[in-house]
């Protein structure tokens, strides 16, 4: 099992850690893992590697050492024919041992028979007046146990988060180990420094990510997409050839060949269909959209569901919300919406029927049927100068 600590100057920090490392392994067998908690850059082939390591090595204790250019501030590993036989922190070395390159990474696999013997030997004994957990490496020497270095030459693996700014340096590492990791793997990043990406997201060969784009949690793009420039997508899955373009999505579906944007907002629990067109200021909330939907601009579509080749005219809104509760809007397969239409909810449209551009619907619309929900349309003859005459006369008597 593993034991993540937090690393600190402070003694009663220290010290704890140690109490927690001997409580936690007083009845463990084989190998335990100690590690630190805020070395983010340590990824799991490393991991896997380091304890692969050990396991092979018939060592009682298997340390991380990072061969640094400069190790000042951190405890230097003392390495003999590949085995460490002390570390040393940086207030109790010497000159000469100040100059070592090896750093202790704060990483240990150790038998556990061995850490509960070494780990009772621990004392004060330092400038510091601290209980260093590095003093086991030491013991095991003295008493003829083998300590194995595994170094290596990456100093990411010893970069601890302390502050905001460490935790902005790590995070742009990261995004940069997974820009790279895409590009090689087929994706084209237009501008790496401008675009983040987090780890859990996966990117289909030949897809394109323009600048300002984030793509964050466990989303999923397909082939051949175009995302962004400047989209956020969190929890999404989208599909291949489609395209995302400064634009929403989150904890939602877009199908394949599915256009989004600019400017639209996919909200949670929303599922786009293949060969759509969302287009700007569109706004989509836990609706269901089938394919070759059109909804081109200016639309708020909310608790609906929309049947296949259905057009979602400009200005159109279902009315899902009376205040106290959310209410569903059915559309079939084939249906015109015209522009500006209201669609007060509950209410359904029927396969193949049309609203009325500027019509408020508040009933059912059958199948085939055309719907006018607008008042009758009446030309008042001169009535515009009549008015503007009035106005003007009561200006001048003023």
């Amino acid at each position: 099992f593993t034991i993540t600590m937090r690393p600190s100057n402070r003694t009663p920090a220290q010290l704890r850690s140690v109490e927690i490392t001997r409580h936690y392994t007083r009845h463990a067998e084989g190998a335990v893992l100690i590690a630190c908690g805020d070395t983010p850059l340590i990824d799991t082939s490393y991991f896997a590697e380091f304890v692969a390591t050990h396991s092979g090595s018939g060592s009682t204790c298997t340390l991380a050492v990072a061969e640094l250019i400069s190790a000042v501030g951190y405890g230097r590993v003392v390495v003999e024919g590949g085995k460490a036989t002390r570390i040393v922190e940086q207030k109790d070395a010497t000159e000469a041992e100040k100059q070592i390159r090896h750093a202790n990474a704060g990483m240990y696999c150790v038998e556990s028979s061995a850490l509960r013997e070494a780990l009772k030997t621990l004392t004060p004994n330092n400038a510091q007046g601290e209980y260093y957990l590095t003093d086991i490496v030491g013991f095991f020497h003295e008493h003829g146990k083998t300590a194995t270095a595994f170094i290596s030459d990456n100093p990411d693996i010893m970069m601890g988060v302390n502050t905001r700014a460490h935790l902005a340096e790590a995070n742009r590492i990261q995004n940069s180990r997974k820009l790279d990791a895409m590009m090689a793997a087929g994706v084209t990043i237009i501008d790496p420094a401008n675009t983040y990406v987090g780890p859990y997201v996966t990117v289909g060969a030949e897809s394109v990510i323009d600048p300002g784009t984030h793509l964050m949690g466990r989303t999923t793009v397909g082939t051949g997409c175009t995302i962004g420039p400047n989209s956020w997508i969190v929890d999404a899955e989208i599909g291949k050839d489609s395209t995302i373009w400064m634009s929403v999505v989150r904890k939602a579906s877009v199908g394949a060949s599915t256009t989004v944007g600019p400017f639209a907002n996919i909200r949670p629990g929303s599922r786009i269909g293949d060969n759509c067109r969302i287009g700007n200021f569109v706004e989509i909330n836990r609706s269901d959209l089938a394919n070759e939907v059109k909804a081109s601009h200016l639309t708020y579509v909310g608790d609906a569901s929309v049947g296949e080749n259905s057009n979602i005219g400009a200005g159109t809104i279902t009315c899902n919300f009376d205040g106290y509760q959310k209410h569903r809007t059915e559309i079939g397969a084939n249906v015109f919406v015209g522009s500006n239409s209201t669609l007060v909810a509950p209410i359904s449209l029927g396969d193949g029927c049309m609203t009325a551009a500027g019509s408020t619907i508040t009933e059912d619309v059958p199948a085939d049927a055309a719907a006018f929900g607008r008042a009758r349309q009446a030309n008042k003859e001169g009535w515009v100068a009549r008015w503007r005459r009035s106005q003007a006369e009561k200006k001048s008597n003023r």
